[in-house]
C-alpha cells in the first residue's frame, strides 16, 4: 500500500511523507509502516516488485501544500525509489521532470525495463485563479531502468 502521512506541522506545507506498507497476503501480516521523507513532502502511487525482490514505489516529490488547508503547490517532481522487500528507502531513481506539477501516477514491467506513466505541467489547486490557460497537464508514459 502507498500514500502519504502527516509527519510534521511545517509553515512551508511539506510535513506529508510517503507511506509505505507491505502486507504479505499469505500469511495475512502487515510488516511495519515505512516513512519515506525523500524531499519536502512525498506521496507514494504505485509500487512493483523487481526480479530481485526489491520494489520500486514511484509518486511525487515536493507535494506541498497549503498548512492551513488542502491546497497543493504546482512545485512537485517525480519520484521513483527503489526500496528493499520491507519497504526501507534504499535510493531515489533519476526520471525527467517537466515543468511545473509532475507526478509517476502507475509503474509496470515491460521487456525487461519498466514503464512510468504520469503527468506534468499539471495544475496546482489554484493555477488558474487568475490564468485559466494554467489549467492543463500532460500525461506521459516512459521506459526507465531500475538499476540507474
Amino acid at each position: 500500500m502507498g500514500g502519504r502521512i502527516f509527519s510534521q506541522s511545517r509553515e512551508d506545507g511539506s510535513g506529508w511523507d510517503g507511506l509505505v506498507a507491505v502486507a504479505d497476503p499469505y500469511v495475512r501480516t502487515l510488516r511495519p509502516l515505512q516513512v519515506l521523507d525523500v524531499d519536502r513532502g512525498d506521496v507514494v502511487f504505485d509500487f512493483a516488485v523487481t526480479t530481485a525482490g526489491q520494489v520500486l514505489a514511484v509518486g511525487a516529490s515536493g507535494y506541498t501544500q497549503n498548512p492551513a488547508g488542502a491546497s497543493i503547490s504546482e512545485s512537485s517532481t517525480p519520484l521513483a525509489a527503489l526500496l528493499d522487500a520491507d519497504g526501507k528507502f534504499l535510493r531515489r531513481l533519476t526520471l525527467a521532470a517537466g515543468p511545473r506539477h509532475n507526478q509517476v501516477r502507475s509503474i509496470a514491467a515491460w521487456n525487461g525495463r519498466w514503464l512510468a506513466a504520469g503527468m506534468q505541467d499539471g495544475p496546482g489547486t489554484h493555477s488558474g485563479d487568475e490564468n485559466n490557460a494554467l489549467i492543463r497537464a500532460d500525461g506521459y508514459v516512459r521506459a526507465f531502468d531500475s538499476d540507474q
